[in-house]
């Protein structure tokens, strides 16, 4: 107690700002992530400090403060976690969290930002410094959503996810997409992939820090395959599935479903076309390129007629004055 810092609150300043830039996007899940550039709503703040309401910063016991409501993040990266752990074993907790009053439990708080420093004090079993707040919902995920933005390092499909969740609080279009820092294109495209891949799939797969908005994309797409649920379950309830990185788990499931969606696309259908007296007449097949009509060898004269009665059998048909049906059935061997 005593300890006096300004913390900027980003629900005084997003209702004059317009995002900055896109995210860079990963085009192979082999290479690196590449550095965020922060939207102008976050570098504003920074640069406002002074204009802003400062939060007293007080020390609270680690086991009185609960989680955020709204997850953000899909599992912890282990390494940069025990980087900071040491980082505050050694100089102490630097950054102070956000919280409010618990809205149901007396005593409590919940987290809006900080997850990764609170876990770590509770670990160090050290007292937190926070910053306390009242907020709503939809606040609090603001809150949330400008510290993932501006400092957190949350993968694609995280942010996806977290843009979601921001988006069913009742927070605007553009509040999500300035807080996040991408634009109006961007935040299209993390709709539609968070809309397309089954979540329990996504949560399976993990935060894959090094696939992108593209290949993500590419998983997307590849749902809208007949079957591609199934077959994305089956990978997933391997025994060898939980122990592969994220980023190989992801690489596994994309590739059964693109495996998939070749054999639905050579897949061949037939269909045969026989007279009243059983005899084959013709075949009809179906692919994914087109249909196919062969006639049937023994039927070569019926063959030369059909050929060279075809362009008038057509004008009948778009006319709609086709004769009556010939004598045949269509049954699927």
């Amino acid at each position: 107690m005593g300890e006096s810092l300004k913390r900027p609150s980003i629900l005084s300043k997003l209702g004059s700002t317009e995002p900055a830039i896109d995210t860079p996007q990963l085009h192979s899940v082999a290479s690196q992530p590449r550095q965020r550039v922060v939207s102008t709503a976050i570098t504003g703040l920074s640069r406002s400090l002074d204009d802003l309401t400062a939060d007293s910063v007080t020390t609270l016991d680690a086991g009185l403060i609960d989680p955020s409501p709204f997850g953000d993040r899909l599992e912890q990266d282990q390494e940069a976690f025990n980087l900071l752990v040491a980082s505050i074993e050694a100089e102490g907790q630097k950054i102070p969290v956000l919280v409010r009053p618990h809205p149901e439990k007396d005593g409590r708080y919940q987290l809006a930002y900080g997850h990764r420093r609170l876990q770590a004090l509770k670990s160090l079993d050290r007292k937190v410094r926070a910053f306390i707040r009242p907020l709503t919902d939809a606040e609090l995920i603001l809150e949330q959503g400008a510290e993932n933005g501006g400092r957190e390092a949350l993968t694609w499909i995280e942010r996806a996810l977290f843009a979601k969740e921001m988006e069913a609080q009742g927070l605007t279009s553009k509040a999500v997409w300035t807080t996040l820092g991408v634009d109006r294109t961007g935040l299209s495209k993390m709709r539609s992939v968070v809309e397309a891949v089954p979540r329990d799939i996504i949560r399976a797969i993990g935060r894959a820090p090094g696939v992108g908005q593209p290949r993500w994309q590419d998983l997307a797409s590849a749902f809208s395959t007949e079957g591609a649920i199934d077959r994305a379950s089956t990978v997933i309830a391997r025994t060898t599935f939980a122990s592969m990185a994220s980023d190989q788990r992801f690489l596994a499931v994309l590739k059964a479903l693109d495996e998939g969606r070749r054999a639905s696309a050579t897949y061949v259908e037939r269909k045969e076309i026989t007279s009243s007296t059983g005899k084959q007449i013709a075949y009809v097949s179906w692919t994914a390129k087109g249909h196919t009509f062969a006639i049937h060898k023994s039927e070569s004269q019926f063959s030369t007629w059909l050929t060279e009665n075809l362009p008038d059998l057509y004008k009948r048909f778009q006319e709609g004055s086709a004769s009556e049906p010939p004598d045949v059935a269509i049954s699927q061997h």
